[in-house]
C-alpha cells in the first residue's frame, strides 16, 4: 500500500488522448514491468499477511513437517484466487460485450 501511495505521489502521470469516437491512444507498459508491479503490490498487501497469520495456524498440525503443509495451503490458496478471479474476469467480459452490444443499437 506504501509502495502504490508513494508511486501515485511521486511516479510520472500516463495520460490518454480520445482521438476520435473509436481511437483511443494510451502510453504503453511491458507486460513484465506491470507484473512486477503487480506482484510487489500484492506481496507488500497487510491483508493476506493477516489472513495467513490467522487462519493458517489452524491447519498445521505441529508433529509435521511445518514447509510443506504451508506450500499445500498457499497452493490450494494460490489456486482458489486465480478461480476467482478468473470468473470475475469471464463475467465482466460478458458484461462489456453486452453493453458495447445494446450500445450499437442506440
Amino acid at each position: 500500500m506504501f509502495y502504490l501511495g508513494f508511486k501515485m505521489a511521486f511516479g510520472k502521470r500516463k495520460s490518454f488522448v480520445l482521438e476520435s469516437d473509436s481511437n483511443l491512444e494510451v502510453s504503453s507498459t511491458s507486460a513484465g514491468r506491470l507484473f512486477k508491479e503487480g506482484l510487489l503490490t500484492s506481496l507488500s498487501n497487510p491483508k493476506p499477511i493477516l489472513f495467513f497469520m490467522a487462519v493458517f495456524p489452524q491447519f498445521i498440525d505441529t508433529e509435521q513437517a511445518y514447509l510443506s503443509q504451508f506450500l499445500i495451503l498457499a497452493s490450494a490458496f494460490c489456486l482458489l484466487v486465480l478461480l476467482i478471479h478468473f470468473c470475475y474476469a469471464e463475467a465482466f467480459a460478458l458484461a462489456s460485450r453486452y453493453l458495447w452490444k445494446a450500445q450499437d443499437n442506440l
